[in-house]
């Protein structure tokens, strides 16, 4: 990965999903299931990976973890599921 090194000694460039702009969009369902995590492969050979707690958070860039890239993860986020419950007053 001597690109991406060169990259990083460079002044004002930074591989931080934070500060980097989104190689591609990707949408939630071409992640693959692993359980805890959902992940999505790289042209590199790594891989993206989500979890819950971050989408919670509203995380959405997302670095690979064996390179610089950085994608964008589309999905909404989720609200509880209160259909169970019944609402006050209905029978």
């Amino acid at each position: 990965m001597r690109y991406d090194s060169e990259l990083s000694s460079l002044p004002g460039l930074s591989s931080r999903p934070s500060q980097s702009r989104p190689a591609h969009v990707v949408s939630l369902e071409d992640f693959e299931d692993l359980g805890q995590v959902l992940v999505y492969g790289c042209r590199c050979g790594e891989h993206y990976a989500i979890n819950e707690a971050d989408m919670d958070n509203d995380v959405h860039l997302v670095a690979c973890s064996g390179c610089s890239e950085v994608i964008w993860i589309g999905y909404k986020a989720q609200s509880p599921d209160y259909e169970d419950e019944a609402t006050p007053g209905e029978a």
